[in-house]
């Protein structure tokens, strides 16, 4: 008769990615805490900033975002039609209860400091190991622009 052992802990290969990306995550958390500060952006990051407080104070002021004109961009359009609108409008509805500032800057920070997390599960959709996507979450964070603009930590 065999009796048959029940570990009490799962095995390494199976809880050791979910920690390598923790730390990967957690590490993001750690370096971009800058980013929560609230500034001037010099960067595309104005113009979605401006997006968000568009629709903040259209959805505050009862108005549907959808059907706005965004003025400040060229000779204006309407962005919210012909554009990616779902975030700045989600956005802009928290910002009526948090500021729009902080939101954005809370927001961004996140986002950026779960990027690892994507990546993970990006490539586990693509077939690839736990271990493979460990490792791709913790390379992801490194990914930099030839002219440092995008997710560059710089």
């Amino acid at each position: 008769m065999r009796v048959h052992r029940i570990s009490a802990r799962p095995e390494l290969t199976q809880i050791g990615p979910f920690v390598v990306l923790g730390i990967s995550v957690g590490f993001g958390l750690y370096v971009l805490h800058g980013e929560t500060a609230v500034v001037a952006y010099l960067n595309d990051q104005a113009f979605h900033r401006g997006v968000v407080q568009l629709a903040s104070t259209l959805l505050r002021s009862g108005h549907d975002p959808l059907s706005a004109w965004y003025p400040l961009l060229n000779l204006g359009s309407p962005e919210f039609l012909h554009y990616q609108s779902l975030p700045a409008i989600i956005t802009g509805a928290a910002g009526i209860v948090a500021g729009v500032t902080h939101v954005f800057a809370w927001s961004s920070y996140l986002l950026l400091a779960t990027w690892p997390i994507s990546t993970f599960f990006g490539a586990r959709l693509l077939g690839w190991s736990r271990w493979t996507a460990a490792a791709v979450a913790c390379a992801s964070p490194l990914i930099m622009s030839a002219a440092g603009h995008g997710y560059d930590y710089g």
